[in-house]
């Protein structure tokens, strides 16, 4: 599991399509949420371990809800410290 182990690695690029919206027990949530300073869903979870774990060079495939709905507004204060250098909606 990429949450347990990710710790373990390094990479200079990461491209994925993590899986949003997994099932986890709520412990598991808020055990994360803290780790992470975040909310409690997988979406904050992958970016921010992906954060933790590359030279900032990565793509994801993230939900629109990502940009819209207030549960995300951590982790996109958080990816706003980065440069961005392009995003792309595939509608």
């Amino acid at each position: 599991d990429f949450l347990e182990e990710y710790q373990n690695y390094k990479f200079d690029y990461i491209y994925t399509n993590p899986p949003w919206g997994k099932k986890l027990p709520l412990k598991e949530k808020e055990k994360l949420a803290k780790q992470f300073n975040t909310n409690k869903d997988t979406i904050s979870f992958f970016f921010c371990a992906i954060l933790e774990i590359t030279n900032k060079k990565f793509g994801l495939i993230l939900p629109e809800s990502f940009f819209n709905i207030t549960t995300f507004e951590k982790t996109r204060q958080k990816a706003l410290k980065y440069n961005i250098t392009k995003i792309i909606d595939y509608k």
